[in-house]
This record gives C-alpha cells, sequence and structure tokens, in this order.
C-alpha cells in the first residue's frame, strides 16, 4: 500500500478532509510515506496538530480547489461535487479498492452489514484462512495496510458515505438490503441508493454479486446470487428458514446466539460468500456456535428485577424494530424514538397495531412523530406513552413490564442529537437498566 501511495501523492498538494479517526490513521500513514508537496487538515471542529497546517471551523471546505488530492473522510457531505473537484477526491476505501480490489469482499445495505461481514470474517479465521476485517467496523483500513498478504481475504463493511466516490468495486460484493436512511445527508434515496450502487457498479467479469432482487441492476457482468422472498431466488425464506443454493439452513440444523429469521438470512449469505473459498458448510455451522451477537445488535444483556432487557440500539429504521419484534415472542416493553430523519413511519405503526404488544413508550422527536400519527390507528390507543428521554423510559419500563417477559430497546431512529452514537445509546441503556433495578 505504501508503494501505491507514494505514486498516487507524489508532489501534490494532499489534504485530508475530516479529523475524526479515519483522518488520523490517514495522516499517519502519509506521513509515513512521504514525497507530497504539502500536507494540510480540514475540519469542522479545532484540530492542532504540530508541523500540520490545518482549516477549522465553518469555513474549512472553502479551499477545497486549491488542492490536488483531498482524502475526504465518512461522514463528510459534498453532494454533486463539479468534475473538477470530483476527480480530486479519494479516501482510504477508494485506495483499497484500486490497490486490493482482486482480495476484497465488500458488504453493504441499510442494515445488517455488520453482523454479515462478522459473520464472513469469522467463518474465514475459524477455517485457517489469513483475513482481515475492515472499513466500517474494526480499525480504519489504513491502520492495517502494510500487514496484508497476497493470499488473504479481506472483509471490508461498506457504508454508503464510504462508497460515495470511489471508482472500483471489490471481487466479491454483498447488498443485502436498502431502506430510506441518512436523508439529513444524502437529500434524497435516490441518492443514497447511488452510493450504495458503487459496491458493483464496476465489477468485472468473473466477479461475484450477492444482491436483494429488488436491488439487482439491469445489466452487471458479475456472476450473480440473488437474495429475496421469492422461491425463485438463490437465497430466500422457506417455512422454517432460509434456502442457500438449495442447501436450507433452519433452527434445527444452525446452533447460533444469533436471534431472529433476519439473522438467518444474514447467516445465509454469509454462507454463500465463503463458499468459494472452500469452506464447507460442516465447517461454517461449526463456527456459528461461537459466534456472538455484535454489541448494540439484539442483544440480551441479561435479567433485571425479573425482566430481561434487550439492547438493539443499533436499530435505525422502522424495518430493523419490526425484525427485533419478529425475532422475540415475550416483548412486553417496546422503547422507541430518536432524531428524526423525516424516514416513513407507517410500516412500523402498521405492525404495532397488529401486534399484542401492551407498552409502547416513545421518545424524542420520533416519539412525539409516532404519538400524533398513532392517532389514526385505534388498535394503538393507549399503548403509546410519551416520555422525555431513554433515562424515564427505562424508569418507567422497570416499573410496567410485566415479570418474565422482556423489555426491547430498538429505536427504530438514530440517536444523534440525543447520544454520540448507538453505541453511546446502548451503553446508556444498560446503565439506567442496572440503575433502576437495583
Amino acid at each position: 500500500m505504501k508503494a501505491f501511495l507514494k505514486e498516487k501523492i507524489k508532489d501534490k498538494k494532499v489534504l485530508i478532509l475530516g479529523f475524526g479517526k479515519e483522518g488520523s490513521a490517514t495522516l499517519s500513514l502519509l506521513q509515513s510515506v512521504g514525497g507530497y508537496d504539502s500536507l494540510h487538515v480540514a475540519d469542522k471542529n479545532s484540530v492542532d496538530i504540530p508541523g500540520i497546517p490545518c482549516l477549522c471551523g465553518d469555513s474549512y471546505m472553502d479551499a477545497l480547489e486549491d488542492y490536488d488530492l483531498i482524502f475526504k473522510s465518512p461522514g463528510i457531505a459534498i453532494l454533486d461535487p463539479n468534475p473538477t473537484l470530483l476527480a480530486k477526491l479519494t479516501s482510504q476505501t477508494a485506495c483499497f479498492l484500486e490497490r486490493y480490489r482482486e482480495q476484497i469482499i465488500g458488504v453493504t445495505g441499510t442494515k445488517g452489514k455488520s453482523t454479515t461481514s462478522s459473520l464472513i470474517y469469522h467463518a474465514l479465521k475459524s477455517a485457517g484462512k489469513p483475513a482481515y476485517l475492515m472499513g466500517n467496523i474494526g480499525l480504519p483500513a489504513f491502520e492495517q495496510a502494510e500487514s496484508i498478504e497476497d493470499d488473504a481475504v479481506i472483509v471490508y463493511e461498506m457504508s454508503a458515505h464510504q462508497l460515495q466516490y470511489v471508482s472500483a468495486s471489490p471481487k466479491t460484493a454483498v447488498f443485502l438490503n436498502l431502506f430510506p436512511e441518512h436523508l439529513d445527508y444524502y437529500k434524497t434515496v435516490e441518492r443514497y441508493q447511488a452510493a450504495k450502487e458503487n459496491v458493483y457498479r464496476f465489477q468485472k467479469p468473473g466477479d461475484l454479486l450477492i444482491i436483494n432482487e429488488a436491488l439487482l441492476p439491469a445489466e452487471t457482468p458479475a456472476d450473480t446470487i440473488i437474495t429475496g422472498d421469492s422461491e425463485k431466488c438463490d437465497i430466500h425464506y422457506t417455512e422454517k428458514g432460509v434456502s442457500v443454493c438449495g442447501t436450507e439452513l433452519t433452527p434445527e440444523n444452525v446452533t447460533t446466539h444469533l436471534l431472529g429469521k433476519h439473522n438467518l438470512y444474514n447467516i445465509g449469505v454469509a454462507y454463500a460468500a465463503v463458499r468459494k473459498f472452500g469452506i464447507s458448510l460442516d465447517t461454517f455451522l461449526s463456527c456459528l456456535q461461537d459466534f456472538d451477537p455484535l454489541p448494540h445488535r439484539l442483544r440480551d444483556v441479561g435479567v433485571f428485577g425479573g425482566v430481561r432487557y434487550i439492547d438493539d440500539s443499533i436499530s435505525t429504521v422502522p424495518q430493523t424494530t419490526i425484525g427485533a419484534l419478529s425475532a422475540l415472542s415475550d416483548v412486553d416493553t417496546l422503547i422507541l424514538g430518536g432524531m428524526d430523519r423525516g424516514v416513513d413511519l407507517s410500516p412500523l405503526l402498521d405492525y404495532l397495531a397488529d401486534h399484542p404488544i401492551p407498552h409502547i413508550l416513545v421518545a424524542y422527536d420520533t416519539g412525539v412523530r409516532l404519538m400524533k400519527e398513532s392517532e389514526s390507528y385505534p388498535a394503538l390507543l393507549g399503548k403509546l406513552t410519551l416520555v422525555a428521554d431513554l433515562e424515564e423510559a427505562v424508569k418507567l419500563a422497570s416499573k410496567i413490564t410485566t415479570k418474565g417477559k422482556t423489555c426491547l430497546l430498538s429505536p427504530a431512529a438514530a440517536s444523534y442529537g440525543y447520544f454520540k452514537n448507538f453505541e453511546d445509546r446502548g451503553d446508556r441503556f444498560l446503565d439506567w437498566v442496572k440503575k433502576y433495578n437495583r
């Protein structure tokens, strides 16, 4: 990677745009490579780096045209850049795809990509294959750049932000699903989907694309494994479980700590991705037994005061909350709400109207919307309670949830504005569960 980067940045004026975890890793690697004309950092927040000029504050993006190459961090919004600026944009993901695309399994989708990526990585490692997990999960790619062997498999979780301005696609691409999200960033679902589609847009003959039938492009040079509800799909739900290219996975033959049929689907996709690396079904199923659910993803955090608490803080859209409720049979209290991104809440309200759950606690901006929109659902009358925040929701849940039943945090909304991120929200949830169940 260093030789690749040295040629890419040689004699250029380079800007690192955004100085979070990824921007810091980019700076460290570029400094070790050297050969650039200049190296600057730009971030909205105040940054002080010895020997590195920093552009900070509200005008931190005003001078982008002054640079030859811009390493953009995920989350920095540049919608519809002009052709000149677009040619200057790169990123850790873009560089990895240019350098290592033949070795990469790229996984994207609105939901399930972290679990699926981790399952693929776990299966490869369990089978003795040299493998790395990076991207939107784990360590930034550049922190692992110099340790990658030629025969290693790189499992790269790819967010829409990371895929937005790439010009290469991974040899193995997985596109799980697409729900409206990040509309505060992309403004339209079409822009959001277009960024995701870069996971396969530049694939070549002989590549593999595992993709939901609703997202399948009209043409692709890659071999395809199609997922969906139809029995015609290579991976599809069955009465008992999930069929993967003719092999049925069911709760009877799959031993896993993962909850829910949607996770059986993720397991099926992971198996489809690793078969090409010589991993047998028996080996794959064996490794599942010691795979633990990732934090804040439909995770059982324990029984307190006779009530089981489930942390699904990763849930930021209605569809994932529906999936969580479908996976659990004894939810007595559901906690919803967070930042309002303008997502359509009617699928969730439709589902809740037919669900026997007695207690639905809603908070924050999305909670206010849910209260208002639920007024047109007679079946929800008296079921929803608006609370000030998550702490008040947990406090109330500890009093009203029936012993022996489950309290589920699955917000169906983003955490931003109230918490640092969904991880912080999940951590605080557990803190308050312990506080009010002493």
